[in-house]
């Protein structure tokens, strides 16, 4: 691991957080039972996916979970630049524990420690979880960095061997001396609603998602369903990150895993040909139709005969003839009966035995 020489001298870090003396006192901090990748130094986990291993074995993957679940510890930003190493410097922010590059695209994590941890379950103070939100946007948008990114997997600062580890620093911080480099919105009085809309997040995560799917899966045709399941989740997790107060790790995972069912076994790539040839057809036959119905309206046929003969409704043939440029005077609109000379009553009778 590189150590990193700032122009910030030491010491002036006494009441902004603790220090660490020891590595392993941030391992400790990781999560029992991580999830983790071996990764392809591209940045690219689905060709071996996620797993759940035990610390120890994943400490030496390429990619792991840093937050265990209903608790943040670490902040974790994706720079797509290679000038990452000073940037927290250049736009003028604390420096972070680690910066974790990758030499061969040039992309970076940025990784800061809190000394306090912020609980993010239901029951959990709302305050420091706001705090924290509105902290992260705001270091974001100073860095530059991925607003997509969910901070479920970071590139491991422990794995030298994979990546290229910078340690800036050895504190971690308190979340005010965070906010004092930064302008943060106020506090909203009112406790901040927890749906989209009108939906709960359950089915805002589930309604966002499955519609991302749909399209999404066709990359994964050909590879193993982990490797889908494993991009929908993170996909889950980037969408639950939103909330004020996130679902838990379990219920996210749940979510992924029915939609990645569900798409995986429907939008296969047979399914997907026949969608597009149905789709085809049904367009060129409503480019007939409606050729077809503008010619008919032009020889004198009515609204109704043209609505009884193509089946559509009365608001089609209006838009047909609006789009030809049919006044609506050209058209007779004569009732059934009107047409046939008989009562409306008499009609409907015959209509109906």
């Amino acid at each position: 691991m590189k150590e990193y020489q700032s122009n910030i001298s030491a010491g002036c870090y006494d009441s902004e957080g603790r220090e660490i003396e020891d590595v392993n006192e941030l391992k400790e901090l990781l999560p029992v039972k991580p999830f983790c990748s071996r990764g392809d130094g591209r940045g690219d986990l689905s060709r071996y996916g996620l797993r759940i291993l035990p610390r120890e074995l994943a400490l030496k993957k390429a990619y792991i979970q840093l937050n265990p679940p209903h608790m943040q510890i670490f902040m974790t930003f994706d720079l797509d630049y290679s000038t990452w190493v000073y940037i927290s410097e250049d736009v003028n922010l604390p420096l972070p524990l680690w910066c974790v590059g990758n030499e061969k695209n040039g992309h970076a994590h940025l990784i800061y420690g809190l000394a306090n941890p912020v609980f993010t379950t239901d029951k959990a103070r709302e305050k420091p979880q706001w705090i924290l939100k509105a902290i992260y946007n705001a270091y974001r948008e100073k860095l530059g960095a991925d607003s997509s990114y969910s901070q479920l997997i970071s590139k491991n600062p422990f794995a030298g061997e994979c990546w290229q580890v910078f340690n800036l620093c050895n504190m971690l911080y308190t979340l005010e001396y965070l906010a004092s480099f930064v302008e943060l919105p106020r506090i909203p009085v009112n406790k901040i609603s927890e749906d989209r809309g009108s939906l709960g997040r359950n089915c805002a995560i589930f309604e966002h998602v499955r519609v991302w799917s749909y399209k999404a899966v066709r990359a994964y045709w050909g590879k193993t369903f982990e490797a889908w399941l494993d991009a929908v989740f993170v996909k889950c997790m980037s969408e639950n990150i939103d909330f004020q107060t996130p679902l838990s790790q379990k219920e996210v995972y749940n979510i992924a895993k029915s939609i990645a069912a569900f798409t995986w076994r429907k939008i296969t790539p047979e399914n997907f040909r026949e969608m597009q040839r149905r789709s085809v057809n049904i367009r060129w036959s409503r480019e007939s139709q409606k050729e077809n119905g503008i010619t008919l309206m032009k020889e004198g046929w009515t609204v109704d005969e043209l609505r009884e003969a193509l089946g559509v409704s009365r608001a089609t043939v209006f838009n047909w003839k609006k789009g030809a440029g049919i006044k609506r005077e050209n058209l007779t609109e004569l009732k059934a009966w009107e047409r046939e000379g008989i009562s409306r009553a008499t009609w409907y009778r015959r209509r109906t035995e």
